[in-house]
């Protein structure tokens, strides 16, 4: 994969960034039309995964 930017520190905190919008939109969408335990729990597994 090509780099388009230097991978520095502070690409990759706008590219966490913007990651971390996605995450929280999809997030949004399947509260929506999920069941919120399911939700509930996809948050704490990509948290824990995350930190």
């Amino acid at each position: 994969m090509p780099q388009m930017f230097p991978m520095n520190w502070t690409t990759m905190f706008v590219f966490f960034i913007i990651t971390y919008i996605l995450v929280v939109i999809l997030t949004n969408y399947i509260y929506m039309h999920r069941p919120i335990s399911p939700t509930i729990t996809l948050i704490k597994s990509n948290l824990a995964w995350k930190w």
